[in-house]
């Protein structure tokens, strides 16, 4: 009977299609939630691959990176194996999601959350983006770079999986995508204008505004 009240109907649905999202494991709900700095990763790179695949003028695929879902837990696969092909306007983008580099020559192993290779023509490009939850707001830190950002630590990271990753070709640009706005004060700061001279950088990206991201991909498909 009040299921035929039209609130308590709308409400009733609601729970149970959410009810339906969730994985029901051996008589007991394993919601199997992903903490925040997961969730934003895997979110990035699925807006990375949006991004380019916008830039080139193509489809997105359906399920990048061989994605898993069961019900609210949603996975990307890593390596090679699983990476996305995109290919448009003259240009072929290849995205890999945890790529393992071996140590030698480095002391460590590297594994940057995405690497992206870039074919236009006879040039090929390789860069490196790095999606980083955590971010500094400290006045210390805005004095430094001019806005907030990723922490420091994320920062030097960048610079070893530039330096680190090696083979032809070089990783040429080393960006942490973390959550903010590419706003004017953004695009004035060092973390900004460092990718352009370093090759090392920021990136501020967040649900409702990816003009950032858009301007890096344009930058590395020109």
């Amino acid at each position: 009977m009040l299921r035929r009240r039209p609130a308590y109907a709308a409400a009733y649905d609601a729970l149970s299609e959410l009810d339906r999202g969730f994985d029901l494991r051996s008589g007991g709900l394993d919601v199997a939630t992903q903490d925040l700095a997961v969730l934003f990763e895997t979110w990035t790179a699925l807006a990375v691959v949006d991004a380019f695949a916008e830039a080139l003028g193509v489809e997105a695929p359906a399920r990048p990176f061989g994605i898993d879902a069961v019900g609210a837990d949603v996975r990307l696969r890593r390596g090679r194996r699983h990476g996305v092909h995109l290919a448009g306007r003259g240009v072929g983008v290849e995205i890999v999601n945890n790529p393992r580099f071996p140590a030698p020559p480095a002391l460590l192993a590297q594994r940057p959350d995405l690497l992206v290779t870039i074919r236009r023509g006879g040039g090929v490009r390789r860069a490196v983006l790095d999606a980083k939850y955590r971010r500094d707001d400290s006045a210390g830190y805005r004095r430094r770079y001019g806005v907030a950002g990723p922490p420091e630590d994320a920062l030097g990271t960048l610079h070893r999986y530039r330096d680190a990753i090696i083979g032809a070709p070089r990783v040429e640009v080393a960006a942490a995508l973390f959550p903010g706005t590419a706003d004017d004060a953004f695009l004035r700061s060092r973390l900004w204008s460092s990718l352009g001279r370093l090759g090392v950088g920021a990136v501020p990206i967040r649900p409702g505004d990816l003009s950032g991201l858009a301007r890096l991909v344009a930058s590395l498909i020109e």
